[in-house]
């Protein structure tokens, strides 16, 4: 129920540009950084995941960074409590760090490669402020339903919370650039906003029901 409500929220937010598109005239570039500046939030609220994580890694070392060649009982000792706030600190530092320079990069290509398009970003701006407003928003009212609500954090860890973010960025924002290149050549405004509209809104709810409904798979299990 908690995750059918949170992806409620997130069609109502994608008909925030659905409704910029046909009223207001929002063209692909201004869709694109708006879908950029959702970058900010995932990272915003994963920060607090990440502070909230129970272990390092998980019992089977899934989400290995540098713990490939250790051992269960190994893992087990670095989750240890008396551990683990240190490794959460030092593990949410650099995330924090290397996401901004992630973001930088991509929020650069965006800029570079398609604001040349556009002549209205500063007409447009107020909308896109608003926008990114409430998808802020909605991820952090997902942070509180679900990971939260439904306890999710205590099915997964810091390795694991380090990788999703990028995952999910990666997957999304290569096929919405790559379908803004594609239809850069339509001389229609409306339809090819829709278009990516359309796409983005799917590609946020796969992602985020798969992220939610998988089976439970509790850590002391």
């Amino acid at each position: 129920m908690k995750t059918i409500i949170s992806s409620i929220s997130i069609i109502v937010v994608n008909l925030v540009p659905l409704f910029g598109a046909i009223f207001l005239g929002w063209d692909l570039t201004t869709l694109l950084i708006i879908y950029w500046s959702e970058n900010i939030a995932i990272g915003f609220w994963n920060i607090f995941k990440l502070l909230k994580a129970p272990r390092v890694n998980d019992k089977n070392n899934k989400y290995h960074i540098s713990f490939e060649d250790m051992t269960k009982e190994e893992i087990d000792r670095i989750n240890n409590s008396s551990n683990l706030a240190g490794i959460k600190l030092s593990y949410t530092l650099f995330f924090m760090v290397h996401y901004s320079l992630f973001t930088f990069v991509h929020g650069f290509f965006i800029f570079s490669t398609f604001l040349q398009a556009t002549t209205n970003f500063l007409l447009y701006l107020p909308g896109i402020i608003f926008t990114f407003i409430l998808i802020f928003l909605s991820h952090g009212f997902s942070y509180l339903l679900n990971f939260i609500g439904k306890r999710e954090y205590e099915e997964t860890s810091l390795t694991e919370l380090m990788i999703k973010p990028y995952k999910r960025i990666f997957i999304t924002h290569f096929v919405v650039i790559l379908v803004s290149i594609a239809l850069q050549e339509l001389n229609d405004t409306f339809l090819p906003a829709l278009i990516l509209i359309i796409i983005k809104t799917i590609g946020d709810l796969i992602f985020h029901i798969i992220e939610h409904t998988k089976p439970s798979n509790k850590w002391s299990k």
